[in-house]
């Protein structure tokens, strides 16, 4: 045992690894933040706020999801092949998000209302809607038989 604990390579990776931590969980909400704010869309400061605001109730309310089952009981996971290592793996799909939060914020909101003498219509923000193209082509998407023939193998 104290051969392992002194092994030098041990105590050289050691001190690389105290500053090591897990960025899973905030690459899960920089995706939810895309969500909710697109980046093909300008948004202004009372929208961009808002926004982000709900990406974050959004991913704190549902970040700890445990992982969804069959009606049977079995856990559930979804087999992909990361590219970066090669092999494939078997990643555990969390239950369903649960929503309930936002009837709670929306009662808040009308019940403060409520209580306030002026209108809301002069606090509304001026956000644009959300009109997204389909995809980023330039160009029609041509019939999938005309790309099948155009491609060429390299084999």
């Amino acid at each position: 045992l104290k051969s392992v604990v002194l092994d030098k390579r041990l105590l050289n990776d050691s001190k690389r690894l105290t500053k090591f931590c897990h960025t899973g969980n905030i690459e899960v909400y920089h995706s939810l933040m895309t969500k909710y704010c697109p980046k093909r869309q300008h948004f202004g400061y009372k929208c961009m706020l808002a926004r982000t605001q709900l990406a974050a109730l959004d991913h704190n309310y549902n970040i700890d999801r445990e992982q969804a089952r069959t009606s049977q009981g079995i856990k559930r996971y979804k087999v992909v092949f990361p590219k970066a290592t090669k092999p494939w793996v078997a990643k555990p799909i969390p239950q369903s998000k649960d929503y309930d939060y936002l009837q709670q914020i929306v009662t808040s909101v009308i019940q403060k209302r409520s209580m306030e003498i002026q209108p809301m219509r002069h606090h509304r923000a001026k956000c644009p809607p959300v009109v997204l193209a389909m995809n980023i082509a330039k160009s029609d998407r041509p019939p999938k038989e005309d790309v099948i023939n155009q491609t060429s193998s390299r084999f």
